[in-house]
């Protein structure tokens, strides 16, 4: 675009009824040279004509968790009831986020609801939500409630020994707040939602927003429960072996898989099988792939970056097939990564593992 271009762009973001006299007299230029910038901005793809509706990028809407993580692990033998010399590590987390930083690192535009609380773990899942660009003006600073936290201690071998979970601020995210968004969620490309939100929360998104593309994250099998009566209102969901069969009632195994897939009432479905790989179906193929080979770092936030692949390929439009290749070359990717959500992770990279090893 033109300076002149740009310059008209975001006159008629502000006002896109306003009539070409007026922005010749706001510009101190003729009419005639204005229709021809609008002609060329039409061209472009930057406004759609008439009443100068401008043409968005096309976005993502997460709405869901945000929480830091602290973990420790003992150099030697754990001592309980004691004092242990060892390591404490502390990183941005929460399903909701995670999702939202991975899409971003992919180069597509999120903007993101959740909330954290007014301290110092809030400060900086927010300054780091910035430096990504994904949008936070969604995101609530809680004058009260402290921002999740979840607090993790394990054994010398690495194994968690005990956890505490303090989230109780996700359930500020009321229906009357997400309500606050209708126009950000109502014009989004696609909208995810983590399980981790209250479940009347959840009810009135996948009601709502039914005719939106919807992408649930499971999280958990406690936490899965909560949409089990509103799979129909699913476009994507993505659950592992045990969270399906929370929605099946009844074990699954090869034998019974297909046919669980087929009746599930959900657009599209992608299972976990861990390390066998993934099995899914959109309508119109079942599609199994096996788990690329990979050298195991940490597979904590291999689902977070697996369900970003997969909105990512949504969004692109990519085959189902390819979707699901991507977007288990997004796990595989971060699996062999130490962060929970890869630093490194872009498009590329993405795409050179695919021809490398799928």
């Amino acid at each position: 675009m033109t300076d002149r271009e740009q310059e008209i762009l975001e006159i008629v973001k502000t006002n896109p009824m306003i009539t070409q006299e007026a922005l010749a007299q706001i510009l101190g230029i003729q009419r005639s040279s204005v229709a021809v910038h609008i002609s060329n901005l039409i061209k472009k793809g930057k406004i759609k004509g008439k009443g100068y509706i401008v043409c968005e990028e096309a976005y993502v809407v997460v709405v869901g968790g945000c929480n830091m993580d602290i973990s420790g692990k003992p150099i030697n033998k754990m001592i309980l009831h004691d004092s242990n010399i060892g390591q404490v590590q502390t990183s941005t987390g929460g399903v909701g986020r995670n999702i939202a930083e991975n899409l971003s690192r992919l180069g597509i535009s999120v903007k993101m609801i959740s909330a954290v609380g007014n301290d110092e773990f809030g400060t900086m899942i927010l300054s780091e939500l910035n430096a990504l660009k994904v949008d936070t003006t969604g995101i609530m600073v809680h004058q009260s409630q402290p921002t999740s936290t979840y607090l993790a201690v394990s054994d010398e071998t690495g194994d968690m020994h005990v956890a505490i979970s303090q989230m109780n601020i996700v359930d500020e995210i009321s229906v009357a707040y997400v309500n606050e968004f209708h126009h950000t969620i109502e014009n989004a490309g696609c909208l995810v939602i983590d399980t981790n939100l209250k479940q009347e929360v959840l009810q009135y998104i996948l009601n709502k927003y039914a005719h939106k593309k919807i992408f649930v994250d499971t999280v958990s099998t406690a936490k899965a429960i909560k949409v089990k009566g509103l799979l129909d209102k699913i476009y994507f969901l993505k659950p592992n072996l045990m969270e399906a069969e929370l929605f099946s009632e009844y074990p699954l195994d090869p034998s019974n898989l297909v046919p669980f897939l087929k009746a599930l009432p959900v657009k599209k479905v992608v299972i976990s099988l861990g390390g066998e790989g993934v099995i899914g179906r959109d309508e119109k193929e079942i599609v199994k792939i096996e788990s690329p080979r990979t050298e195991i770092v940490n597979t904590t936030g291999a689902g977070d970056a697996f369900m970003a692949g997969m909105i990512f390929s949504e969004i692109k439009q990519m085959p189902f097939h390819e979707s699901i290749k991507f977007a288990a070359s997004c796990a595989t990717h971060n699996i062999e990564q130490q962060e929970t959500v890869s630093k490194a992770l872009n498009e590329s990279i993405i795409n050179n593992l695919i021809k490398e090893r799928m």
